[in-house]
């Protein structure tokens, strides 16, 4: 049987766990980050002062 990717996580010392979950997000599209953050174009253009068109919603 397949082992899933959160069991293999769980089972790595705390340091190299934020090192592997840092380069994710180094190489995650904008879209994947919102998702990971749970926000939207909406909130994110709020904390920036821009509107909402801005930011990205596909890439």
């Amino acid at each position: 049987m397949a082992k899933k990717l959160d069991d293999i996580m769980a089972t790595l010392p705390a340091q190299r766990r934020a090192r592997i979950e840092g380069r994710a997000m180094k190489l995650a599209t904008p879209k994947v980050r919102r998702k990971v953050v749970e926000a939207s174009r909406k909130d994110l253009s709020a904390v920036f002062d821009v509107v909402p068109n801005t930011i990205s919603s596909s890439t």
